[in-house]
């Protein structure tokens, strides 16, 4: 899953698809991307998305009857990387430039 961060849209999902990667792609300098209740800023690198948010917004954009079970997975797994804040609210996803 993809976060797409740029300075005059909101954070968008994409590759929903895709749950071996959690990741933001900034299109544009970190200190103009725009965020909002679905992501938190976080430090120079990463940013915080809301889980719940995110798993609500990715069944929205989705017909994949399996997308909430393998989002839930992929949420355990960075649990157990240490990769959820300790509210257990935020997952951290690491801020990169598109490919």
């Amino acid at each position: 899953m993809i976060i797409v961060l740029t300075s005059t849209e909101p954070p968008q999902l994409t590759d929903l698809d895709r749950f071996d990667r959690l990741h933001a792609e900034l299109r544009g300098e970190v200190h103009d991307a725009r965020l909002d209740d679905l992501c938190r800023p976080g430090d120079s690198q990463h940013v915080w998305l809301d889980i719940a948010a995110a798993r609500s917004a990715g069944i929205a954009l989705t017909d994949d009857p399996t997308f909430a079970e393998r989002y839930d997975e992929m949420i355990a797994y960075a649990r157990g990387s240490g990769w959820v804040d300790d509210a257990g609210t935020h997952v951290r996803a690491h801020v990169g430039s598109p490919d």
